[in-house]
């Protein structure tokens, strides 16, 4: 069958859109004065602790166990240091605030400029032509319905792209409006060498908030703009110099009673906002109360951007070093904690390895613990090399290193088959047993479709960061974590049902004492 040539435009009109919306993000433009933003120049002043409230009487059968009902309602009772914003619909939020470093290369934030609306309303328009030229070519076909539903999943594609497209703008005209720093997915180079910025970004969290959520604008709820009250917004991002960020961070920590840092280091397909958004959200759902920091790479921000962000985050490393190099010698902060998320491991593993070559031994042989807890989320590692060049450096620098790993972690998966290599995160031939490395299996947890997010997005694994960077406790010290034999070693399992009903026991402990 010849179709007529109004609808082959139609198709070919949809699929060139759709190529466009899969490309790269057009190059943004830098700031033409970086003194026009209003840095921040003054640290905030320490905010008055709360006073700690006292847990209710509960009798633990085994004190090894540090983690029952008891250890968790100290937990949960660990200080709302945020601030609440009232809003004019009479509802509040709050505030959190988070550092920032990053070597992304930032963008004027112009809303209408031709490039930037044809990156966001690719997809959309790419959906609508090609739903149109399937619907007119099934008037001339005999496939009509096959014809039909794949019109309706392009219409679907397209409304919900769409949906995406009009939020980004919003988030652009916001910051735009704020004059708020925005970066992009480029490079951030001077004469080839990596520039790191620094700052702080402002975000809101819901008063209503699930713990692990990353509350968004829903289609499906008819939510069609971001809104504090009932979503995890980043409100501001302001740029820092260096003589300011580190005095500002230092004030952060002698803050908290327990002196810590917090760095974190995002994935693969993550933005700079997404970033944020994730490290505020983990901060406020771990009640930690020190310097909570992000820092972001040049992620594409793109599923096809894979193979880019693999060249990236070889070119993050030195950048990388020097910002954890700066925590370590001017945060003063007694216990430094670094999360890493799935491709971000590859930096971190990298720079933690080259901190073990530098740092001097003691007597004995051992070296300096420059961190204390170091939490490697679904690592995007070869198994291999991670085994044999890897994991000594991580004893040599860390205090405690956690491995999180999943059965179920689709994306480490299709990492695998393009690689044709096993990925560390990823246990469905069995989880990766390094001595002096603690394994924890959260297969049994993990539940979601792509099961590659569960580092911050899972209420059972926010419990156990908890007590990971509020008390040091070991896999041993943690109740709902239950011992396996493997073929090399002993790792740790997910105990689903101990977790909740610690859980419940605490809560109803916190509403007979109240």
């Amino acid at each position: 069958m010849k179709l007529p040539i109004a609808v082959r435009c139609l198709l070919l009109v949809g699929m060139l859109f759709l190529a466009a919306g899969c490309g790269g993000k057009p190059p943004g433009e830098r700031s033409p004065d970086v003194s026009s933003r209003p840095p921040i120049t003054v640290p905030r002043p320490p905010e008055e602790q709360p006073p700690a409230v006292p847990p209710a009487p509960y009798d633990n059968p085994d004190p090894s166990r540090l983690n029952g009902p008891k250890a968790l309602m100290e937990d949960m009772a660990r200080g709302d240091r945020f601030p609440r914003r009232e809003l004019a619909d009479g509802s509040f939020c709050y505030e959190v605030e988070v550092f920032y470093a990053t070597d992304r290369l930032s963008e004027t934030p112009s809303v209408f400029s031709p490039s930037r609306i044809l990156w966001e309303f690719a997809w959309p328009l790419g959906g609508l032509s090609l739903a149109a030229g399937l619907l007119t070519a099934a008037i001339w076909s005999r496939q009509r319905r096959v014809l039909a539903v794949f019109a309706a999943l392009a219409t679907v594609f397209s409304l919900a792209a769409s949906h995406g497209a009009a939020i980004s703008i919003q988030q652009l005209r916001r910051a735009e409006l704020a004059s708020s720093r925005v970066y992009g997915a480029g490079r951030n180079e001077f004469f080839g060498r990596g520039r790191v910025e620094f700052g702080r970004c402002q975000v809101t969290i819901p008063h209503d908030h699930r713990v692990g959520a990353l509350e968004s604008p829903n289609l499906l709820y008819g939510e069609l703009k971001e809104e504090a009250g009932d979503h995890i917004v980043l409100v501001d991002t302001r740029l820092m110099p260096a003589k300011d960020f580190f005095p500002a961070m230092k004030a952060a920590v002698a803050a908290d009673p327990r002196k810590q840092a917090l760095v974190f280091i995002h994935g693969y397909n993550v933005p700079f906002k997404d970033a944020a958004r994730r490290t505020a959200q983990m901060a406020y759902d771990l009640k930690f109360q020190g310097a909570a920091m992000f820092y972001s790479w040049p992620s594409q921000a793109t599923y096809r951007g894979y193979f880019l962000d693999e060249q990236n985050i070889e070119w993050t490393v030195p950048q990388l070093k020097q910002v954890l190099r700066q925590v370590v010698e001017e945060s003063e902060a007694e216990s430094i904690h670094l999360i890493a998320h799935s491709m971000g491991n590859r930096a971190l593993a990298q720079v933690l390895k080259e901190f073990s070559l530098e740092t001097r031994r003691n007597a004995d042989g051992t070296s300096r613990k420059l961190f204390n807890q170091v939490v490697l989320a679904a690592p995007d590692i070869d198994a291999g090399t991670f085994a044999n060049t890897i994991a000594p450096s991580l004893r040599d620098t860390a205090e405690r290193v956690t491995l999180y790993a999943s059965s179920g972690d689709r994306a480490l998966q299709a990492s695998r088959l393009a690689h044709g290599f096993r990925r560390v995160g990823d246990s469905s031939n069995g989880p990766l047993i390094v001595e002096g490395i603690d394994t924890v299996d959260v297969s049994r947890v993990d539940t979601s479709l792509i099961g590659h997010s569960y580092y911050g997005g899972n209420a059972f694994l926010i419990d156990d960061l908890r007590a990971l960077l509020h008390r040091n406790a070991p896999c041993s010290g943690r109740s709902w974590l239950e011992e396996l034999r493997g073929a090399s070693g002993n790792y740790w399992v997910f105990r689903p049902e101990i977790r909740a009903a610690a859980a419940a026991a605490a809560e109803a402990a916190d509403r007979t004492r109240r």
